[in-house]
C-alpha cells in the first residue's frame, strides 16, 4: 500500500481495528493492517491468513511498512496537536497559549499576562506543576469521599441485616406467643389476637423505621456516588479546563455528607411481648396479685448468653450471631432486665442453682454497654440485688472485703 503519493486518511485505517495503524505490516497478499492486530487474528483462525483476502501468508513475521508507519504517526501527531491547541488552552486576552498558573487568583495565564500589572507581582507556576498538585489534592478528597461511601455501604448492610434479624424475632416471639396460648382456653383466645397484633403492629413500625433508614443511606449512596463520578471525569479532563473548573470541583469534593445516627430500639422489643406473659395473662383473670416477677431483655443480651424462652433464665452459650445494636451488652457477659423501677423498696428472689461464679446488680438505663465495667457507681451501676444479672467466665472467687 506504501507509495510516494500523498495517502488519505481512510488510506491509514486498520481494516482490522478501524484505527489508524499502529505499527502497520505488509502480508504477502499487498494487504495492511496494524502488527497486532494480525497476530491476534492468526491466534484466533490458529493459521497465517490475511484477515482481509484470508489468502496464506508463507512468513510469521511480515516487514513493517515503513512509509504508511511515519504517516499514520504523522496523522496521529496532527490529531494530537489539535487537540492540544484547543481555544481552551489559549488565553482570550493575548491568544497566547495558557503555559502559567497564577497562584494569587487561582487561574491558568499566558506569558504576556505574567508581565501584565495584574500578574507581574504575583506567584506563578506552570500549568502541568499546578494541575499536578492540585489532582493531588482533589484525589485526597476523593479517597475521603470513597470512604463516606464505604460506610454508608457497612451501615446499609448492618440495617438490613438488623431488619432480617427482628423479622426472624417476630416470627420466634410469635411463634411462642401462640405455643402460650394453645395451653389456654377461649377466653384467652382474645389476649392471643390482641398480642400478635401489637407485635405485627411494632413489626411493621420498626421495620418501616429500619426501611427509612436504609432509604435515606440510599439516597445519600447515591448523592455521593454521582459526586464521585463526576469529580473522576472532570479529573480526566486536559489540565487547562480542569484547573479553570477546579474551584467548583473543590467546593463540591469538600461537600461531607452527613453520616447517619445509629438505629436505636430497631429491634422487637422481646420483653414487652413475652416477659412473663402467662403472669400477665393471669393478672387479667384474677384481681389481686401479690408480687411481681422480672423478665431478661434479649435485645441486651451479650452475644455468649442465651435466654430461655419464659426469658426469665439465662445461660452462658457459644457465640451467637446478633445484631450489636445500642442497647446490647457487649464488653461483659451481661444482660438488663426488661423492667425497672424509680423509686421505693424492692426485693426479688434469684435461683442461681449450682453456679459458683456469678453478680448481681442495679444499673441505670444509660450504663455503658459497650465498654468494660464492672458495678461501678461512677458508671451507673451498683453491686445490690438485683436489676441486672452479669454473668463472667471462671476466675478466683474474691474474697469479703
Amino acid at each position: 500500500m506504501a507509495s510516494s503519493v500523498s495517502i488519505s486518511e481512510e488510506d491509514l485505517l486498520c481494516p482490522v481495528c478501524h484505527k489508524i495503524f499502529s505499527f502497520p505490516v505488509t502480508l504477502k497478499c499487498g494487504h495492511n493492517t496494524c502488527k497486532v492486530c494480525v497476530q491476534t487474528f492468526w491466534e484466533w483462525r490458529g493459521s497465517r491468513e490475511c484477515p482481509v483476502c484470508r489468502r496464506e501468508s508463507s512468513s510469521d513475521r511480515p516487514p513493517i511498512d515503513l512509509e504508511l508507519k511515519i504517516a499514520a504517526d504523522e496523522l496521529k501527531q496532527q490529531k494530537l496537536e489539535r487537540v492540544t491547541l484547543s481555544p481552551d488552552a489559549q488565553c482570550g486576552l493575548h491568544h497566547e497559549q495558557l503555559k502559567l498558573f497564577c497562584v494569587i487568583d487561582q487561574e491558568p495565564i499566558c506569558i504576556i499576562c505574567q508581565t501584565s500589572k495584574k500578574h507581574r507581582l504575583h506567584i506563578c507556576c506552570p500549568v502541568e506543576e499546578a494541575a499536578l498538585e492540585r489532582k493531588n489534592e482533589i484525589s485526597n478528597h476523593l479517597t475521603m469521599l470513597e470512604k463516606q461511601l464505604k460506610a454508608l455501604n457497612t451501615m446499609k448492610e448492618g440495617c438490613s441485616e438488623t431488619e432480617r434479624y427482628l423479622q426472624v424475632q417476630a416470627e420466634q416471639t410469635e411463634r411462642h406467643i401462640k405455643r402460650e396460648f394453645m395451653k389456654l382456653h377461649t377466653f384467652l383466645r382474645d389476649e392471643e389476637m390482641a398480642r400478635v397484633k401489637a407485635l405485627r403492629e411494632e413489626e411493621e413500625k420498626k421495620i418501616q423505621i429500619v426501611k427509612e433508614k436504609i432509604e435515606s443511606i440510599t439516597k445519600k449512596i447515591a448523592l455521593l456516588s454521582y459526586t464521585i463520578s463526576e469529580l473522576q471525569k472532570d479529573m480526566a479532563v486536559d489540565d487547562v479546563p480542569f484547573l479553570q473548573d477546579y474551584k467548583q470541583m473543590k467546593t463540591r469534593a469538600q461537600n461531607k455528607i452527613q453520616q447517619p445516627d445509629e438505629i436505636s430500639g430497631a429491634l422487637i422489643d422481646v420483653s414487652a411481648h413475652l416477659g412473663s406473659l402467662k403472669f400477665h395473662v393471669w393478672k387479667k383473670m384474677v384481681e389481686v396479685i401479690q408480687y411481681s416477677p422480672i423478665s431478661l431483655d434479649p435485645n441486651t443480651a451479650h452475644p455468649n448468653l442465651t435466654i430461655g424462652l419464659e426469658l426469665t433464665g439465662v445461660k452462658y452459650n457459644s457465640k451467637q450471631k446478633v445484631p450489636d445494636n445500642p442497647e446490647r451488652c457487649i464488653s461483659r457477659l451481661s444482660v438488663m432486665a426488661a423492667q425497672g423501677f424509680s423509686s421505693d423498696k424492692h426485693s426479688w428472689e434469684v435461683d442461681v442453682g449450682e453456679n459458683k461464679d456469678w453478680c448481681i446488680g442495679v444499673a441505670k438505663e444509660s450504663a455503658p454497654r459497650k465498654k468494660s465495667i464492672f458495678l461501678n457507681p461512677e458508671e451507673g451501676s451498683g453491686s445490690l440485688p438485683s436489676v441486672t444479672v452479669t454473668l463472667s467466665g471462671p476466675r478466683p472467687t474474691p474474697e469479703p472485703g
